[in-house]
């Protein structure tokens, strides 16, 4: 993302994510914890790019105090005041704190 990326457009991204990828592949498996652990295993190697993805489905989950950490670490890891300002509205959504 940089300064002239458009804030609408990502928020629609991750929406779409969210609920075409994400809440699809929750279905067809029997844990979602299965889905956490090949999520991290992704972020870890680079190759998944959405940090909030993976604090949505802590919240599904309802390790409410997982998400917590994850939500407080990637705001404060964000550089731009747009980011900053989409996390601050999704944290509010899900129930969390910037």
């Amino acid at each position: 993302m940089t300064r002239d990326s458009n804030v609408e457009q990502l928020k629609q991204r991750i929406t779409k994510d969210v609920t075409e990828y994400i809440i699809h592949h929750l279905w067809q498996v029997e844990e979602v914890e299965d889905i956490i652990g090949v999520m991290e295993l992704r972020e870890k190697a680079g190759i998944y790019e959405n940090p909030h993805h993976l604090t949505v489905l802590f919240c599904l989950t309802g390790d409410l105090e997982q998400a917590q950490a994850r939500m407080t670490k990637v705001y404060n890891e964000l550089k731009l005041d747009s980011q900053k300002e989409f996390s601050a509205g999704l944290a509010l959504r899900l129930g969390l704190h910037v």
